[in-house]
């Protein structure tokens, strides 16, 4: 896409890039904060009983010495404007 747009890419890096989430409700919060609304005509017992299985799905994941992570990816690019 950079070089469609007249870049030459001299560089590219895929690396991973575990993000805390802070506090025991960390995976709650950040399923809130980006699928929220996925969830308003839920109620509050089903949409917990779903954080919950969701928890207990991930914990043996991403769940390290009492801390939630996220397991977010980041791509790092070089491009020269030619």
């Amino acid at each position: 896409m950079m070089e469609e747009v007249g870049f030459r890419v001299v560089f590219a890096q895929h690396f991973d890039r575990p993000t805390p989430l802070h506090g025991e409700n960390g995976v709650k919060n950040w399923i809130e904060m980006f699928a929220g609304s996925l969830f308003n005509s839920l109620t509050n017992e089903t949409k917990n009983l779903i954080f919950t299985n969701v928890e207990n799905n991930l914990k043996n994941v991403i769940y390290k010495n009492g801390i939630w992570f996220a397991d977010y990816k980041r791509i790092r690019v070089i491009g020269i404007k030619e």
